[in-house]
């Protein structure tokens, strides 16, 4: 999370991951999901547009991109971690290892 190289290559596969939560009916994890297209769609323009002022010349557009998608991609892992945790306590006991998505 605090390296400059968080680029749009590792966003894929948060997207990806996304994607397959979201293939589920009953999935917990919509809003994550959509924070993480936010979150990609943020870094899809810091990295093209303002990256200069994130590795040379630090500048408040490019820093402030970089911290929102940061507090994103937190925020997506929070809550999605949450509503996973509520989801597995409301499981009965012997249905608690199944799958991560939903």
């Amino acid at each position: 999370m605090t390296s400059r190289v968080f680029s749009p290559q590792y966003m894929l596969w948060l997207i990806a991951t996304a994607a397959v939560c979201l293939t589920r009916r009953d999935t917990t994890q919509r809003v994550a999901s959509g924070l993480v297209v936010v979150a990609t769609a943020l870094t899809s323009a810091l990295f093209p547009w303002h990256y200069a002022q994130v590795s040379t010349d630090p500048d408040w557009p490019g820093t402030a991109l970089l911290v929102l998608r940061n507090a994103l991609v937190m925020a997506a892992l929070g809550i999605g971690f949450h509503a996973l945790n509520r989801r597995r306590r409301a499981l009965p006991r012997d249905r608690r290892g199944s799958a991560a998505c939903s």
